[in-house]
């Protein structure tokens, strides 16, 4: 019987060849679509760090008017203002915790032996590197020390330290971004993750960044964002200082809270910062998983 259908198909197919082939193609797209769709479903429905991430939480705070609506499923930004991002990172919290904004560099080694590239490149605390389990090969991340003092220090990934240092150990050694000298002090592995979670807001399938340097270093470098940045109201800002003290949305804030306890504590800390800001609204934490899934 199998074979009576392989003949009757055959005989279809020489018959009309142009309509079998047609048809033919259209079983194949929809096939392909179908596959494509079910796999886009599937990594974006994987927790992406499952043994932590019920503990990692991205902040969120409604600093907007009363009467003001956000895109968000929950009516609030994803998204902190610089000013509240930065008060958070500093503040004295028992908790590991990270502001990060994405931005980019020429790379280069201010020599003929390696062709400059342009990079992009994440301003992020001390504990992103431990918060999402990057894993070093050499060296480690900065020190709080180096971290308050805003020195040019820079962690690495494994590809880039193939390109610029052949491979080898390159703690210590110097590279340039842009026209400023930066130490190496860690080399971390290549980060395979199939969504880059840990920022959702400026390209979820992106390719996670090779470079990190502290995020202290914004203001004295005067670096300008490589990612989305959002608003709910007209402040005409034209110059570095009014972004940094502006009203809009464009810095990702982090923190990891191991325990119920930890996170109500927190939450009671965040509320009281509101407050004393004059914004008594909505305030909210979500996990990691909790993130991944709603935001796409």
């Amino acid at each position: 019987m199998f074979l009576h259908y392989i003949d009757l198909s055959w005989r279809s197919l020489k018959r009309t060849p142009l309509v079998s082939a047609l048809m033919i193609l259209a079983i194949a797209i929809g096939i392909g679509i179908t596959m494509t769709s079910l796999s886009v479903y599937h990594m974006m429905s994987m927790d992406p760090i499952p043994h932590k991430s019920d503990q990692l939480f991205a902040v969120q705070l409604n600093t907007t008017d009363d009467g003001n609506s956000w895109w968000t499923p929950d009516d609030v930004p994803y998204q902190l203002t610089y000013k509240d991002a930065m008060f958070l990172h500093n503040a004295e919290t028992p908790v590991r915790k990270t502001a990060s904004i994405r931005t980019a560099f020429t790379v280069h080694m201010n020599n003929q032996d390696v062709k400059p590239s342009l990079s992009s490149a994440r301003a992020a605390g001390k504990d992103f590197f431990s918060m999402f389990d990057l894993e070093f090969i050499y060296g480690s991340s900065w020190t709080l020390a180096q971290e308050k003092a805003a020195e040019s220090v820079i962690v690495i990934n494994e590809e880039t330290n193939d390109k610029l240092f052949g491979g080898q150990n390159s703690v210590g050694k110097q590279m340039y971004l842009d026209d400023t000298i930066f130490t190496v002090v860690g080399v971390t592995k290549n980060w395979d993750i199939h969504i880059k979670y840990y920022d959702l807001n400026n390209g979820s399938f992106n390719a996670p960044e090779p470079l990190f340097i502290p995020i202290t270093l914004w203001e004295p470098m005067q670096l300008v964002t490589r990612g989305n940045t959002n608003g709910w109201k007209h402040e005409g800002v034209t110059t570095f200082e009014g972004q940094l003290q502006s009203e809009m949305f464009w810095v990702q804030f982090w923190a990891e809270l191991p325990t119920d306890k930890a996170v109500q504590k927190y939450h009671d800390f965040l509320f009281a910062y509101l407050t004393e800001q004059g914004n008594q609204r909505s305030l909210y934490t979500r996990s990691a998983s909790v993130q991944f899934t709603r935001r796409e």
